[in-house]
């Protein structure tokens, strides 16, 4: 059972959340869940320098539930690259929603890079 946000955002013993094993386990239902009862979806593991959307979007699940989540669709990883960036490399539909929820199209990695230097894997 879930009882608060903290017990949501912590680690586990391989330094991971409940939201980042479920992506990465291919749990359909349970990032929603997580998402309703208040699991940050900003929130950076120590290992895993990447919010639990980045990961959706590199896994190519479902991000529905992170839309209405206070996601922060202009956040960087620990390696500068927005999360647009992430998208593009994934999907031109996956962009193209992160782009809709006010992602900026315009913004630069700390080196610099637009996302037209993703684009090159776009579907």
């Amino acid at each position: 059972m879930i009882y608060n946000q903290f017990e949501l955002n912590v680690y586990n013993t391989a330094n991971r959340t409940n939201m980042w094993d479920a992506i990465g386990n291919h749990e359909s239902a349970i990032p929603a869940r997580l998402l309703r009862n208040g699991a940050d979806p900003n929130f950076v593991t120590r290992n895993h320098p990447q919010s639990s959307l980045n990961m959706a979007i590199s896994c190519r699940k479902d991000i529905e539930p992170f839309l209405n989540a206070k996601t922060d669709f202009n956040m960087k990883d620990s390696a500068g690259q927005p999360i647009i960036f992430e998208a593009a490399r994934s999907s031109f539909v996956l962009m193209k929603k992160i782009h809709e929820m006010g992602a900026d199209i315009k913004v630069l990695s700390d080196n610099g890079q637009t996302i037209l230097s993703c684009g090159e894997n776009m579907e």
